[in-house]
């Protein structure tokens, strides 16, 4: 997590398991859209082979080619549930 809060970093989940593709990291992308966070980071030389298109997804250049980074949250999406 970031200091601000509203920001977080996770390694590349193909880069952890050493896999040939880059479909769980996609997925984990696609799945962290629908916990309301609006746009991804991701390192040069992956998003041009691998994410370009993908919904949400921008040129995190070269610091960002060791990590996902998350951002934008939409703190209006919380809801307060009570009981």
């Amino acid at each position: 997590m970031h200091i601000n809060g509203q920001s977080i970093d996770t390694k590349y989940i193909r880069k952890i398991n050493n896999s040939s593709n880059w479909n769980k990291d996609r997925a984990f992308v696609k799945a962290l859209y629908k916990f309301h966070f609006t746009i991804f980071r991701i390192g040069t030389l992956m998003y041009k082979s691998n994410f370009a298109g993908l919904k949400r997804t921008v040129d995190g250049k070269g610091l960002h080619d060791t990590h996902l980074h998350s951002e934008a949250f939409n703190f209006a999406s919380i809801k307060k549930v009570t009981y």
